[in-house]
């Protein structure tokens, strides 16, 4: 793994940490069925290889929970640091397996009811997790009683941006169904968009000069990457934004991300170019079941044009047979959101007590819940009306 960010030259290769002494027991759910443990992501060590097996027969493909892409950020991202691991293990499968894989932050506060967070990064379209394809609500109600096992700091498991119809929502509701916890449903924002339909191959464009190129191999991508970032300065400088370079650790998440992704053939850049310059480019992540326009960038008063980006992926989408998902910040017109047909994807906040039937615990979480968001709500509506004025 490309595991170090440096100040001036991105992030360089470096050997791999050898595997700390555990110093934490794993805790066994009673029965002996699973043992979790929480670890930070220094501590995976040789457990990488299970994580690479777990991610290639979880439930359901999570691009965003693949060791490739959450290990870079939890080294890079500037609240990375604070964020650990869950781990689900079954020891008495033929070989001990990993059965789940939660990034979580965990309270803080030694005392006071707390609640256990699903990390959702920025950047990240949706929450991500890794649940084996056997048994995934079984895997969910071990780490609820896992926090629950933690006392009142760890009341709740809250988890945000998940889609309502995926198997993690799906284990929690389970979960919660069958062992009488409570679990509330909240409205979250939407982020993503899907096309239920597809562009023709070649998408009529106002400028005949603009030509598309993509960028497929490591070494393009790395390259492709730089050109990226330049273009996604230009645009923050004229909008009066932050560009992603001003933090030293996004932009090494994003190298080496993306990098590793292509070594796998996981990732391409677009790059859309008006004559020899390049105006326009996105980053293009794929899963087995779908390709993600991630982010895109481009020069200012580009208009329209960057549709083109938008058509080509599509395009690669419909002879996969994969779905195309823009997340936000991709660059999209109305006639070429119309033409693709898109919808937001639905997802749903969860809040799920880790005890079975009443918590006072609990009950104090979901009270401020409701308070937080209702003045995140109230925030919000004011700076709606402020840029209406």
């Amino acid at each position: 793994m490309e595991a170090r960010s440096a100040p001036f030259f991105g992030t360089g290769p470096v050997s791999p940490r050898p595997a700390p002494r555990r110093l934490r027991p794993a805790w066994t759910q009673p029965g002996g069925v699973y043992e979790v443990e929480l670890r930070t992501a220094h501590e995976i060590g040789a457990d990488l290889a299970a994580w690479r097996a777990l991610a290639e027969r979880s439930v359901e493909p999570a691009l965003f929970a693949d060791p490739d892409v959450l290990l870079p950020a939890l080294q890079h991202l500037p609240d990375g640091r604070q964020i650990s691991l869950i781990l689900v293990w079954q020891p008495a499968a033929p070989a001990r397996l990993l059965r789940g894989l939660f990034p979580v932050a965990m309270p803080r506060i030694p005392l006071a009811p707390g609640e256990v967070r699903l990390w959702q990064p920025a950047g990240f379209p949706v929450s991500a997790a890794l649940l084996d394809s056997e048994r995934p609500a079984a895997v969910v109600a071990a780490v609820l009683s896992f926090c629950a096992a933690r006392g009142q700091r760890c009341a709740g498991l809250a988890a945000t941006a998940l889609p309502v119809e995926g198997p993690l929502a799906e284990g929690l509701r389970t979960a919660a169904a069958a062992s009488r916890r409570h679990l509330e449903r909240l409205s979250p924002r939407h982020g993503v968009a899907t096309a239920a339909a597809f562009a023709a191959d070649e998408w009529p464009l106002r400028e005949p000069q603009l030509r598309l190129t993509q960028a497929r191999t490591p070494g393009q991508v790395r390259d492709a990457v730089e050109t990226f970032l330049v273009l996604d300065a230009a645009a923050g400088k004229e909008r009066g934004t932050a560009a992603l370079t001003q933090d030293a650790g996004t932009a090494s998440f994003i190298r080496t991300m993306t990098r590793q992704l292509a070594r796998r053939g996981l990732c391409r850049l677009d790059l859309l170019h008006r004559g020899a310059e390049p105006v326009a480019a996105a980053i293009v992540l794929e899963s087995a079941e779908a390709l993600w326009l991630w982010r895109a960038a481009g020069a200012p008063g580009l208009g329209r044009g960057a549709d083109r980006i938008v058509a080509a992926a599509a395009a690669r989408a419909r002879r996969a047979g994969k779905r195309l998902m823009l997340c936000d910040g991709a660059p999209v017109s109305t006639e070429a959101a119309a033409a693709l047909a898109l919808k937001p994807l639905a997802l749903v906040d969860l809040l799920v007590s880790t005890r079975p039937g009443h918590s006072a615990g609990a009950a104090a979480i979901r009270l401020k819940t409701r308070i937080e968001r209702r003045m995140r709500q109230a925030a919000a509506a004011g700076r709606d009306r402020l840029a209406r004025a």
